[in-house]
C-alpha cells in the first residue's frame, strides 16, 4: 500500500542560499543550532518543543573574517556537557567551536568569534565527540585521515598534539553508545 506524503505541519524558512545541512538540539535548553553548509554559517534558534516551531534568533559566520574561499562547512555536534557546539568547515579546514551560556543556550559571544583550530587534515566532513567528551575525532575526506583530538574542556582542544592515521575517504564518523 501506499500513502501520499502529507504537507509538514511546521516549517522554519531559512535565508535564500544558505543550504541548511544538519542541526543539533541543545540538551537541557529549548534551543536548535542549525549549520548552513552553502553559506559557513551557524543558525541559532529557539525551539518550542510543544508546537513544534523554529524561529532563528542569529545567523553568525563559521569562518574567520579574513576568509576569502567558498564556505562549505559540513558537521555540527553538540559538547555533551551543552557548554559548546562544533562545526567543520571544508576548504578552510578547520573546526570552529561556539561557547553556549549554560544559563539559557545563546551563544557567549553574539557575534560570533569562535575558536578556529586546523582540522589535520583536507575536507573535514564529518566528526565526532566521544561520550565522555575528551576526544575529538575528525574525518578528513579528502587528507584520508582521521585526527585525533584531546578536549582540554568543553570549549578548548589540544591541537597542538594530535593522533593521525590513515583512513581511505572518511565520510561518517559515530561512537559507540553502550
Amino acid at each position: 500500500a501506499t500513502m501520499p506524503l502529507s504537507q509538514p505541519r511546521h516549517s522554519t524558512s531559512t535565508p535564500p542560499g544558505s543550504g541548511p545541512r544538519h542541526l543539533v538540539f541543545h540538551p537541557v535548553h529549548p534551543m536548535v543550532y542549525v549549520i548552513c553548509e552553502l553559506a559557513g554559517f551557524l543558525l541559532v534558534c529557539n525551539y518550542d518543543a510543544e508546537h513544534g516551531n523554529l524561529s532563528i534568533t542569529s545567523a553568525i559566520s563559521c569562518l574567520p573574517p579574513n576568509y576569502e574561499g567558498t564556505p562549505s562547512s559540513a558537521c555540527i555536534r553538540m559538547h555533551p556537557s551543552g557548554e559548546a557546539v562544533y562545526l567543520s568547515n571544508r576548504g578552510h579546514d578547520s573546526i570552529a567551536i561556539f561557547a553556549i551560556n549554560t544559563t539559557d543556550g545563546s551563544l557567549k559571544n553574539k557575534t560570533g568569534n569562535p575558536e578556529w583550530f586546523p582540522c589535520g587534515g583536507a575536507e573535514p566532513r564529518d566528526f565526532a565527540i566521544d561520550p565522555t567528551g575528551r576526544w575529538l575525532v575528525v574525518g578528513n575526506q579528502n587528507g584520508n585521515t582521521l585526527t585525533v583530538f584531546n578536549i582540554i574542556s568543553p570549549c578548548h582542544v589540544d591541537y597542538g598534539r594530535v593522533r593521525k592515521y590513515s583512513c581511505d575517504t572518511p565520510a561518517c564518523i559515530a561512537f559507540s553508545q553502550g
